[in-house]
């Protein structure tokens, strides 16, 4: 085995720990030689952003994947990428080739994952209510609907929900199965528990042109259904 020259090794290391700071060496020994690497590193900057968070800046040796991840603050999304870089790749690769300077934005998030009526951004930025739950506190008042009424969703509105329930009539509230769809041409089912059957209501229209419509009456049509008939089928026709 062929020894090393104990000059060069001496010389190498000389010109490793005289390097400045910011250097980075790189060494690379084997029978004959010894090799170091003195080239720069490439710094990848992230411009402060607002309403989130950048990873991934620092000093890197030149050629270096470095990969960068925004991370929002509640209530925002990412919006994509400024400066060196441009799109909305998340996370996003880079490949130093000489200093970087990436900046990244964010916007409100306009989406609304409970589904109450009130984006996920104003949830958490104006009335803290939960954004996974459509009535954060419990009282059976959605959030969006009470601040649709002036109210904070976050106070209990259970008392008023209960008054509301108990006069429905008082408010002109109907459940689902009392509402009756009485727009031109139309046809309602209505299902009648006090009599055991079914209501058939027809709202008849005539016309001489086809173009305007007046009100021709109603057909009423009610049938007696046995309760102890698991199902019940009805079907009509136009004689």
């Amino acid at each position: 085995m062929k020894s090393l020259n104990p000059l060069r090794v001496w010389v190498a290391a000389l010109a490793v720990f005289c390097l400045p700071a910011i250097h980075a060496a790189t060494v690379t020994v084997d029978s004959a030689n010894v090799l170091v690497d003195t080239r720069d590193p490439l710094s990848l900057t992230v411009t402060p952003s607002s309403h989130g968070a950048v990873s991934g800046a620092g000093l890197y040796a030149p050629g270096s994947a470095v990969i960068l991840t925004p991370t929002p603050s509640a209530g925002y999304v990412f919006a994509g990428w400024t400066g060196a870089a441009t799109g909305t790749q998340n996370p996003l690769t880079v490949t130093l080739a000489a200093n970087q300077e990436i900046g990244a934005t964010f916007a409100p998030d306009t989406g609304d994952s409970d589904g109450d009526g009130l984006t996920n951004f104003e949830e958490v930025t104006i009335y803290a209510t939960n954004t996974d739950l459509a009535d954060s506190d419990g009282d059976g008042l959605a959030d969006g609907v009470a601040v649709q009424m002036g109210l904070d969703p976050l106070a209990d509105h259970a008392a008023l929900v209960q008054i509301i329930q108990d006069s429905r009539e008082t408010f002109g509230l109907y459940s689902k199965q009392e509402l009756t769809d009485l727009r031109p041409g139309s046809t309602t089912v209505k299902v009648l528990p006090s009599a055991g059957g079914v209501q058939l209501r027809m709202k008849v229209q005539q016309s001489s042109d086809l173009k305007n419509w007046q009100d021709a009456g109603e057909a009423v049509f009610e049938q007696a259904a046995d309760p102890a008939a698991p199902k019940r089928f009805f079907r009509f026709g136009v004689k």
